[in-house]
């Protein structure tokens, strides 16, 4: 069970990472976290060369989720 304050205002954005050897691998979702954001789902998208394209949906403001 997952319980969230929705009380503050909160942010969501959507952060792709890439494998190995492209632009973009995980340092944009690395600048994201840093800032306070949080993870809310992750899907993989594709694969290419045999790694995932993964999608971060994160979130900023509000509580995090207390799971019991």
């Amino acid at each position: 069970m997952a319980v969230i304050d929705r009380e503050a205002p909160s942010r969501q954005i959507v952060v792709r990472t890439y494998p190995h050897g492209w632009i973009n691998e995980t340092q944009e979702l690395q600048k994201i976290l840093d800032k306070g954001y949080h993870v809310v789902m992750c899907n993989c998208v594709g694969v290419v060369n045999g790694g995932n394209i993964l999608e971060y949906i994160v979130e900023y403001g509000g509580k995090r989720a207390e799971c019991y």
